[in-house]
Parts: C-alpha cells; structure tokens; sequence
C-alpha cells in the first residue's frame, strides 16, 4: 500500500453487502484517514484508525 522508505504498509479490504456476504473493497486516502469503500462504488465508506 505505502512506503516512506523506512515503513512499508500492506493493507487488504474487506465489505459486507446487503446479502451479508463478504467481499474484496477498495482501500482508499480519506481526509480523516484510511477508508473502504466497498464493491458497490456508492461513496460509502468508513475509517478505521
């Protein structure tokens, strides 16, 4: 995910859907810091810091 050439960061992202399954997201920069936004690409996401 990142690297300031002393830390490396790997990071995966999971989402539930409406069904209650569990899939692959998308990790995303937020300005309150890293996010998921899941599968659907409806914005929605959370932080979790």
């Amino acid at each position: 995910m990142g690297s300031d050439g002393i830390t490396s960061v790997t990071a995966t992202a999971w989402s539930q859907n409406n069904s209650g399954v569990i899939e692959t997201a998308q990790l995303g920069f937020y300005s309150n810091g890293l996010g998921v936004t899941n599968n659907a690409n409806d914005d929605s996401h959370t932080v979790d810091n």
